[in-house]
């Protein structure tokens, strides 16, 4: 049985939600360049969006954990793009 409570690490990943544009303005000022392969890892994944919408990278990946919380990005990725 998995214990994992996918809607709380939902919730907690729409909490972020105001706070990737920011993060992603410090990761475009720290790498330097607006091309390149981006790939976001973890749980909580929205930094990838506002990097896609602010025109940084050109190829995008979205590796999720836990496994089920796929889904829940492409639903994200479905809304936002």
């Amino acid at each position: 049985m998995n214990s994992v409570r996918l809607d709380l690490i939902q919730e907690i990943d729409q909490l972020w939600d105001p706070i990737y544009p920011y993060l992603a303005r410090q990761i475009s000022e720290l790498y330097g360049r607006r091309d390149g392969d981006i790939v976001e890892i973890g749980p909580f994944c929205g930094v990838v969006f506002s990097l896609l919408k602010e025109k940084i990278g050109h190829s995008f990946r979205i590796a999720a954990f836990p496994e089920r919380m796929g889904r829940f990005f492409r639903q994200e990725a479905e809304k936002k793009i």
